[in-house]
């Protein structure tokens, strides 16, 4: 198992140092998406490393990478040798990475991962999870959530903080572990008895009920991974949306929403979304939102003028981009959105 994270660690390092991006910010974001999108078409996420049948014949990151001024020549290169690293980590590590997080006792005897404390360069006291070679760290305020969400066998602890923090380190998607304010949900929560948060992680959520992408975050309270909500179940109530800002994303979750809100428009309930997102109007994601007859209302926040909640810091960060939340609902979940309710909503969004 410990030679797993080693060797995921060094396919990231591979992938950094190869990519024909000059800008290495660049680089780790459009890892990020791609690593995102296509662990999203996954229905068990139970480590890292996509399926080839995922990346064989993903032209999205092909077009990222063009969109970010790599050198044409080399970009088909490139991704080749990724797919085919990736497909070798896969066929090593992925039976041996289910079993291992299916059979609990397994987990709990994961005794070679150790933990202490120390103080950062800034001061800050910070947690570490150390598993081989590899490690993780935690703040102190982050650790204590984790800490209070945490579900599982206690001696499964350990590693499950180091396996959970693992995944979201590697994704290395600074931005992805942003959420909107703690207050302006807790404002929906209050006003609109907030159901759960489709896209979070035990890392960012708000909510004690909440939809992640991998399987140790059940470990944490996670209910599942959102692409696994059954299109015909019977909703009621508010849900709130804040998904990675990745085209596809926003695609295929937006699918969903419609998908639901027609089926239970049917049924008569009561079901109501509020969908954040940039300010990508040409999007299909936000067309199709807009489109579907089930808009009621469409907030507009100014760039510079609104926060989001970066959760890593425990600090809100100012948005350099103007955002969007999409309320949509059945017609039956039309009376219970109004101005009050907004007018909080936005205050609580806008105000640090």
């Amino acid at each position: 198992m410990e030679q797993y994270y080693v060797d995921f660690r060094e396919f990231k390092y591979f992938f950094v140092k190869k990519c024909c991006i000059t800008k290495k910010y660049e680089v780790y974001k459009v890892w990020a998406h791609w690593l995102i999108r296509n662990l999203c078409k996954i229905s068990n996420n139970y480590h890292l490393i996509p399926p080839k049948e995922n990346i064989v014949n993903d032209t999205d990151i092909l077009e990222h990478l063009r969109e970010k001024c790599a050198q044409s020549s080399m970009i088909g290169q490139f991704y080749g040798q990724i797919v085919r690293r990736a497909s070798d980590l896969y066929n090593v590590y992925n039976q041996m990475k289910i079993d291992h997080l299916n059979n609990s006792e397994r987990v709990a005897e994961t005794s070679e991962c150790i933990t202490y404390e120390m103080i950062d360069r800034n001061g800050k006291q910070v947690h570490i999870y150390r598993y081989g070679k590899v490690f993780v760290k935690y703040s102190s305020y982050i650790h204590y959530q984790l800490l209070s969400r945490y579900i599982g066998n206690q001696k499964s602890l350990r590693f499950c903080m180091f396996e959970m923090g693992f995944n979201y380190y590697m994704l290395d998607g600074h931005s992805f572990q942003w959420c909107i304010p703690p207050k302006a949900l807790t404002t929906l929560d209050k006003t609109l008895s907030l159901k759960t948060e489709f896209f979070a992680s035990p890392i960012n959520a708000t909510l004690s009920n909440y939809y992640s992408l991998f399987e140790v975050d059940k470990y944490f309270g996670a209910i599942d991974n959102f692409f696994n909500l059954d299109l015909f179940q019977s909703i009621e109530g508010t849900y709130e949306i804040n998904p990675p800002f990745i085209e596809y994303i926003f695609i295929e979750s937006s699918k969903i929403v419609v998908s639901l809100l027609k089926n239970n428009q049917k049924m008569g309930h009561d079901l109501l979304f509020l969908y954040v997102m940039p300010n990508w109007v040409d999007s299909k994601g936000y067309q199709m939102l807009t489109q579907s007859g089930f808009l009621l209302d469409e907030i507009c926040l100014a760039e510079k003028n609104h926060f989001y909640h970066q959760s890593t810091k425990h600090k809100l960060i100012s948005a350099n981009f103007e955002s969007h939340v999409l309320v949509v609902g059945t017609s039956m979940a039309k009376i219970r959105w109004n101005d009050d309710i907004k007018s909080k909503f936005i205050d609580n969004f806008t105000h640090y």
